[in-house]
């Protein structure tokens, strides 16, 4: 709209405003705002809420403009993850999209790659709206549904989603219909925050550097480990194949730990008592077990300190950020094409890496 009023004198309306209105109480939970000519994006607390204005896709320069707006939008959502807290967020995008996502057309496409990369779902395949339109010129009759709610497509967020209602008012002047849904929210409490990083202030366990392991080392120390404890195991089940010999029931009740002494006798309690000594003996050997691995990995794996630096960073991490890398080159090589099959790759390569990022900070 700036632009527009800059450069000659406005005539008609160029495009629809946007902005996302929030309850004065929600003030403080305020992390993140950003306010662009077809996007805002705010962080409350652990939600995510964009509003967004696409262009329509008319010719070549509409999709490149839908296309910088949606890239835009995905580096400032990229921007509220790394400054939250509480790693456990939702993402509430909402707005006019100009395009029917059940289409086959290259926007809708496009916007289809953006819900992908975000684990996104529009909230009418969730719950079917009341209407199938939310665009409507009457005297047209024009109808279609080009205006979305679209959430996180997990569970614990899908189930929360209450409500789905397109209004037709006879007091509403516009085109568009608005939506109402109604979606629960659990913010982070501070407690819960504490305690999902409860080792960023204080002690941080090291981790097993597997990357800088001599493996081989470990592959052969464990290899001798794992023969004489199997031959025990295979000694033991010889001695208790004796036993169950020499008397089936007590040997089966013992083996199940249920013992009901008025339904079994017990005719012999040497058998009794040599077969709680296999237990035993079982349990000690699975012990020594996993003494020897614990002490083999302290001699060839070395530890990593997770209290600087990407600790959890890993092998499959860099192989997927070089092949992201190539397919970004290979992308600018061709000048940068938004309507081609190197596009989607190096998308799609992207989207690999940026969500194994997610995946590793979010359970290391």
């Amino acid at each position: 709209m700036e632009d527009s009023v800059s450069q000659a004198v406005l005539r008609g309306r160029p495009w629809g405003r946007i902005g996302i209105l929030i309850n004065n109480s929600l003030i403080n939970e305020i992390i993140y705002v950003t306010c662009k000519e077809r996007f805002v994006v705010v962080a409350i607390n652990n939600v995510i809420f964009v509003n967004v204005y696409l262009p329509s896709d008319k010719n070549q320069d509409d999709f490149e403009v839908l296309c910088r707006t949606l890239l835009d939008v995905e580096l400032n959502l990229d921007l509220c993850y790394q400054s939250m807290k509480c790693k456990d967020f939702n993402v509430i995008v909402g707005g006019d999209l100009n395009v029917t996502l059940n289409g086959n057309s290259r926007a809708a496409r496009r916007i289809e790659e953006f819900m992908y990369d975000w684990v996104l779902i529009p909230c009418n395949r969730i719950i079917t709206g009341n209407l199938n339109y939310t665009f409507c010129q009457e005297n047209r009759q024009a109808f279609s549904l080009i205006d979305y709610f679209m959430i996180r497509k997990t569970y614990s967020y899908t189930c929360r989603l209450k409500e789905n209602i397109i209004i037709d008012d006879p007091r509403n002047l516009s085109d568009h219909l608005p939506i109402k849904i109604k979606i629960l929210v659990d913010f982070c409490q501070k407690d819960n925050i504490d305690n999902q990083n409860q080792n960023t202030d204080g002690f941080k366990p090291d981790m097993i550097d597997w990357a800088k392991g001599d493996k081989m080392k470990y592959y052969e120390l464990t290899r001798r480990a794992i023969e004489p404890f199997v031959n025990r195991l295979n000694e033991l089940k010889r001695t208790a194949a004796e036993l169950k010999q020499l008397d089936d029931s007590v040997f089966k009740s013992i083996a199940l730990n249920s013992f009901n002494e008025g339904s079994v006798v017990y005719s012999n309690q040497s058998v009794m008592e040599a077969g709680m000594g296999i237990i035993h003996k079982i349990e000690d050997a699975y012990n020594s077990f996993d003494t020897f691995i614990i002490e083999a990995c302290n001699a060839s794996i070395p530890m990593k300190k997770t209290q600087t630096g990407k600790f959890w960073w890993d092998n499959q991490l860099s192989i997927l950020k070089e092949s992201s890398m190539i397919s970004l080159r290979n992308w600018i090589n061709e000048r940068r094409p938004l309507d081609s099959t190197i596009y989607i790759e190096k998308k799609l390569a992207k989207s690999k890496y940026k969500n194994y990022i997610k995946c590793l900070q979010f359970h290391k």
